[in-house]
């Protein structure tokens, strides 16, 4: 897909072990000779269990082309997604660009099982190198991730987009048996469980 340069990491697990192979070139089991080599923002964040990084190109299309290539592509977001990209705040750039994203969960990040505040999540990020993406993130995610695992839902962490009474301007990916998702989170003002899962964009 031209949207999603390269899965790197589809589901990296190996913690400091596996890094510590690749470090010294020893062999990895066979369902981890195709990876790529991985990313240095990896090595601190090598006690994430399920990590999963994404390289995603993003830019040379305006709001109403990603509306008019999501709706080719048989996806129609939901109204509170349509109007968010149809607000001035929702800018795209002018040029391609390419971002490293990293999708973990608030337990992740913790290392617990407690609930935590959004903006606690986003400050725990930070201090991992991790930063909200760029609005525009949300429908070429979505465009991208045609593989998206049955019955999950993450949220895209931006900084929050006007948005109807109903949702609080950030969107949220999710998949079903019969459709994929591109929607807008309606729970962030309420603490974030250990579950609760976020794409970042990973700051080099």
């Amino acid at each position: 897909d031209e949207y999603l340069l390269e899965e790197r990491i589809r589901c990296f697990t190996g913690g400091h072990e596996a890094l510590a192979k690749l470090a010294t070139g020893a062999a990895l089991p066979d369902h981890d000779k195709n990876r790529a080599r991985l990313p240095p923002i990896v090595e601190h964040l090598s006690f994430v269990q399920h990590l999963r990084l994404h390289e995603l190109q993003i830019g040379g299309k305006t709001s109403q082309q990603l509306e008019d290539l999501l709706q080719e592509r048989g996806i129609t977001p939901e109204q509170d997604a349509l109007f968010m990209m149809r607000q001035p705040e929702f800018i795209t750039l002018s040029e391609p660009k390419s971002l490293l994203l990293a999708h973990v969960s608030v337990g992740d990040l913790f290392q617990d099982k407690e609930d935590h505040p959004l903006p606690e999540v986003y400050a725990r990020a930070k201090e991992l190198g991790l930063g909200p993406c760029p609005a525009e993130v949300g429908p070429y995610l979505r465009l991208a991730l045609t593989d998206q695992p049955l019955m999950e839902w993450f949220d895209v962490a931006t900084e929050p987009l006007p948005a109807t009474q109903l949702c609080t301007g950030i969107f949220c990916l999710g998949r079903t048996a019969d459709k994929v998702w591109l929607g807008t989170e309606q729970g962030l003002a309420m603490n974030q469980d250990s579950g609760s899962e976020f794409v970042f964009e990973v700051l080099f």
